[in-house]
């Protein structure tokens, strides 16, 4: 996963304990903790997308830190996951309705 590899890059500059075996951990366990559906939701998502989403509900970064990583403003951070966790539950609405979930909105 070529962002992964840019996160690592990026925590391997500022000195942090995180290394290639973590990577490597992370994106296991970030393909098991989720079903096809899920992870097909969010590959649909643009790059862009994807990479803050997953920094994070998955590898829980800080929207400061997901800033400094990516390299963009804080609003931006904030915008893309935002479109990014919409986008993933229309994507899913019919799947979770299937598996019995109600909107209870």
């Amino acid at each position: 996963m070529k962002e992964l590899d840019e996160v690592i890059a990026f925590q391997n500059r500022e000195n942090t304990p995180y290394t290639s075996a973590h990577a490597g951990l992370a994106e296991e366990t970030y393909e098991s903790m989720m079903g096809d559906e899920v992870t097909h939701a969010i590959n649909k998502l643009s790059v862009n997308f994807r990479v803050v989403l997953l920094l994070s509900d998955v590898e829980e970064f800080s929207y400061e830190e997901i800033s400094k990583i990516l390299d963009i403003p804080i609003g931006t951070v904030r915008s893309r996951l935002n479109r990014a966790r919409n986008s993933v539950k229309a994507e899913l609405r019919l799947y979770a309705q299937s598996m019995g979930f109600k909107d209870n909105r």
